[in-house]
Parts: structure tokens; C-alpha cells; sequence
């Protein structure tokens, strides 16, 4: 304990002396049978105390006679001196931050300097175990504020990705009945819709024989999506993304904000098991099934898909789209 300063650690060492003999003078008032306010505070005393006081006494008894007038001489100048008082109630309290063995061996040691090197080697003992809890409380403590704030991030993400995919929303409402398709899911929910539709517009499949279609994510769609990222993410994004790659960037971007908020919000620390993965699989249509999972598909990479159909239906058919968009550039 660091209250304990150098110029008090002597009078530490014969205070830890009375200590050891602690409640002797008790006893010894008990025995002369005169002193009521000594019975009344061993009366007082649990079991444990009692038996300590005892052994106390029988160790005070096995001093010599010049030894136990020292100890009694130092007994009243404590009494009677507020600065040794004070010295002693420190002391106190550090020996209660010692571990049972740490007492023991202090107690054991009958040499003063012995003694004051045992105090100093446990005080910076206690030093570096302070500095160690100071160290992890604050990183528990930095630890549970970023827990926090991802918290808080995941919460406004419905928000915020909403106001991303405005300009594309506005666009989806020029076909009819979309809107109402929208109206009976939440923020999220129709946020992930609407990724959804805009890459089923963006990649849909034509005869060979007709004309390209229209592209749907043009690119003053995407600059305008990418300059509502909000923080330094968005202009980092804005500023160093290259313009070529900006679609397929603006789509992986919304479609990871949109799983980590199922995963780790919705669904926080949830792993749907393999029997639930599997009622997912069957609820999917023949033509999906199909696509899913091929023989050259790993079991895992089919379990990862399946959690994204479990997570949110539309999550899995953005990936399937993402997916069969990416085989297809790879085959042209």
C-alpha cells in the first residue's frame, strides 16, 4: 500500500509485533477480574476471534519477561501518540490486502530488517498487482464502451442504410406495386428488399439474341449511394474507391452492413443448427434448391448460404445473385 511511507515503515515493523500479540492485554485485564468494559469486548467476540485472542496470549506468555515489558511499553505509546495510532490503523488495513500466506510468512519472521524487507518486497508485489488491475479495468473498460457503441451502430443501421438506398427506392416506386410490397416489413427488412429487387433488375437474364437491357445501378446512382455513407468510412469510399469498381463495392458494402446486423443485432450469438438449416433448405423452391447446392459446392459453403436464408430470406437471394453474377463474368 503506498500510504505507507518510508519514514513510517520502522514503526510499521514493531506494530506488526503487536499485532501477533493482539488482544493480550484483554486477556490479561479478564484475568485480574476488574475491568467490566474488557469481559464485555471478549464477549463480544466470535468463536475464531476467541481462539486467536487465545493464541495471542499463550505466544505473549512464551516471551521473556523484558520482552513482554517492551511489547506492553510500546502498547501505551501507541495509546498515547496519534501519529503511531494512525501508523497503526495503516498497517491494519494493508495486512488485509495480503493473502492468508503472505501473513503467515510476515508473522514468522522474528528479524526487524527481515521483517521490513518482507514488507517492502509485498508493497511492490501490490504495486505491480495495482497497475495490472488498473490496466485491465480500462480495458474492460474500452472493451464494453466499443461493445456499446457497435451496439448503438447496429441500432441506427436500419436508418442509415435506408438513406443510402433512397435514391434506389425512388427509382423501384416508378414500377407499380412495389411500394406495397415494402409496407408490411420493417426498416431492415425493406432495406434488404430493396437491394434485392435493384439486383434482380441489374443482373437479370436475357436471351442471347436481344438487346442488352438497361442498366439499373448507373453510375450517378452509385456516386449518389456512396456519397450518403455517412462518416469517414463514406468519404474514404468516395474519394479512393475506384470509379470502374464502384457498383460492385457499393453492393458488397450494403449487403455486409445488412448480415452483420442480422448477425450480430437480430440475431446476436445465435447458430441456427443443422436440423433448422435444413427445414430452411426444404421451404426453398425446386429451381433454388437446384442452384444451391450442386455437387461441386462444399458442405460448408452450402451451410454459410443456408445461415444467410435463415438470417433473412433476401439475404440469401442476394447472395445466390452475387454468386451466379460472379460465375458468369467468370465464364465470359
Amino acid at each position: 500500500m503506498s500510504r505507507i511511507s518510508s519514514s513510517m515503515k520502522l514503526t510499521a515493523a514493531f506494530v506488526s509485533l503487536l499485532l501477533i500479540a493482539g488482544g493480550i492485554f484483554l486477556l490479561t485485564r479478564r484475568a485480574e477480574a476488574a475491568d467490566k468494559e474488557a469481559i464485555s469486548q471478549l464477549e463480544k467476540m466470535s468463536h475464531s476471534e476467541k481462539i486467536q485472542v487465545r493464541k495471542n496470549m499463550e505466544y505473549f506468555q512464551s516471551l521473556s519477561s523484558g520482552e513482554q515489558t517492551a511489547l506492553r511499553t510500546m502498547h501505551e505509546e501507541i495509546q498515547g501518540s496519534a501519529a503511531l495510532r494512525k501508523t497503526y490503523r495503516i498497517y491494519c488495513d494493508w495486512l488485509k490486502t495480503l493473502t492468508a500466506w503472505q501473513r503467515q510468512e510476515l508473522a514468522s519472521v522474528e528479524n526487524v530488517q527481515e521483517r521490513m524487507a518482507l514488507v517492502n518486497r509485498f508493497l511492490e508485489e501490490n504495486r505491480e498487482q495495482e497497475k495490472q488491475k488498473t490496466l485491465f479495468d480500462q480495458l474492460r473498460k474500452e472493451e464494453e464502451t466499443n461493445q456499446q457503441e457497435a451496439a448503438a451502430r447496429l441500432e441506427q443501421s436500419p436508418n442509415q442504410i435506408a438513406n443510402i438506398l433512397e435514391p434506389v427506392r425512388q427509382k423501384l416506386a416508378e414500377e407499380p406495386g412495389i411500394e406495397d410490397s415494402l409496407k408490411s416489413l420493417d426498416q431492415q427488412g425493406q432495406n434488404t428488399r430493396v437491394l434485392l429487387l435493384a439486383l434482380q433488375r441489374e443482373f437479370r437474364k436475357t436471351d442471347p439474341q436481344e438487346p442488352l437491357p438497361e442498366v439499373f445501378l448507373t453510375k450517378e446512382l452509385v456516386d449518389e449511394m456512396m456519397r450518403r455513407i455517412p462518416g469517414e468510412r463514406g468519404r474514404w469510399w468516395s474519394e479512393n474507391f475506384p470509379s470502374p469498381d464502384r457498383k460492385f463495392g457499393m453492393i458488397y458494402y450494403l449487403q455486409q452492413q445488412l448480415e452483420k446486423y442480422y448477425a450480430e443485432y437480430v440475431h446476436k450469438g445465435e447458430d441456427p443448427p443443422l436440423q433448422v438449416l435444413e427445414e430452411v433448405f426444404y421451404k426453398l423452391d425446386e429451381e433454388v434448391q437446384s442452384q444451391i447446392s450442386p455437387t461441386s459446392q462444399s458442405n460448408d459453403r452450402i451451410k454459410r448460404l443456408l445461415k444467410k436464408y435463415w438470417l433473412n430470406p433476401d439475404l440469401g437471394e442476394i447472395e445466390r445473385i452475387l454468386s451466379s453474377q460472379r460465375k458468369r463474368e467468370f465464364r465470359n
